[in-house]
């Protein structure tokens, strides 16, 4: 009986560990999410690239990961497509949405004063003899911060938040920025939004005009026909391109903050949306750890879109242009 019983131990060992073996062989290794993570930054944690680590885990699209999957992270280089599923496989319980309508409440791990209303009382408390009127109170963003997450801590929906703040674009929120936040159930007259700037006439001697040249990974700012800054620049990837056109400075941010990709974005000027994504010059992101990214990278496509200078170039730049000054982004 005794030796049966070690077959037996003997037997299910070798069933857990074949799969690790030979994925070990491959040269490759698992990681399971954590809260905060997203591909790009598991990606960059492993030195492969986004597109081998979704293409090797038949990831579609590369922002829809959630904590607890865990992935196959390629070793360098190898970007073998996940092979296809022989069965019907159960699809995971997808993450919350940013357009959740049911705050979700916050984790066991929460400090005592954000869990204290779970906890059913022991005795009946007494009740108000008036009912206070709710007054909103602030929020000031900090780094890693985004919109759904600073909902979700107030019991509030993402959409909520941004009409009480009169935010257009929900993923333009700053490091330092300064929130409202309704009390839940109260409705606050939202912040007007911003009006965009009047259209300016075509620039004449001595106006103002930033000129990108994508052949060239170059920027020029002008004032009329004189160069006053020529910077090398970087912009999209193939994947996520620089579209030409003409456009203007939409907006200027000290130091703006991409959800999407956690980055910071210091001396922003905003320039054309893509869908809800803004794109701008700005110079080389910044992640929460502190490094900055594609310093060594300037003078040819690097970025998901924008174009990047350097730090020093950026500031520069930001102090000398307008809003409403002229982008020409050319071919």
């Amino acid at each position: 009986m005794r030796r049966l019983i070690m077959t037996t131990l003997v037997v299910a060992a070798l069933v857990v560990l074949v799969p690790a073996t030979a994925f070990a062989q491959n040269g490759g290794q698992l990681h399971t999410v954590q809260p905060g993570e997203n591909l790009f930054r598991i990606a960059l944690r492993y030195n492969v690239s986004v597109q081998a680590v979704a293409s090797i885990n038949g990831i579609t699209n590369p922002a829809l990961v959630y904590v607890g999957q865990t992935l196959i992270i390629p070793a360098y280089g190898n970007i073998t497509p996940a092979p296809p599923a022989t069965g019907t496989p159960i699809p995971p319980t997808p993450p919350p949405t940013l357009e959740a309508s049911t705050p979700v409440p916050p984790p066991p791990t929460a400090p005592v004063s954000e869990t204290a209303t779970l906890v059913a009382p022991t005795s009946t408390p007494a009740l108000p003899t008036s009912t206070p009127v709710p007054q909103p109170a602030t929020h000031t963003v900090a780094a890693s911060e985004n919109l759904y997450r600073i909902a979700l801590r107030y019991g509030l929906t993402t959409e909520q938040l941004a009409a009480a703040n009169g935010m257009v674009n929900p993923n333009s929120i700053y490091v330092g920025q300064v929130l409202r936040i309704p009390a839940p159930g109260q409705v606050i007259p939202p912040i007007p939004a911003p009006q965009p700037p009047a259209p300016k006439p075509a620039p004449s001697s001595g106006a103002k005009k930033i000129v990108v040249s994508i052949s060239k990974q170059h920027l020029w700012a002008y004032s009329g026909d004189q160069v006053v800054y020529s910077f090398i620049s970087s912009t999209g990837l193939a994947a996520s391109p620089t579209a030409p056109g003409a456009y203007r400075v939409l907006d200027k941010i000290p130091n703006a903050y991409a959800s999407t990709w956690n980055l910071q974005m210091p001396y922003w000027l905003g320039i054309y949306y893509v869908g809800r994504i803004e794109n701008g010059i700005h110079a080389l992101p910044i992640l929460s750890s502190g490094q900055t990214l594609w310093s060594g990278l300037l003078g040819r496509p690097a970025s998901f879109g924008c174009v990047i200078l350097d730090t020093a170039s950026a500031r520069s730049l930001y102090n000398w242009a307008d809003l409403g000054t002229p982008v020409i982004i050319q071919p």
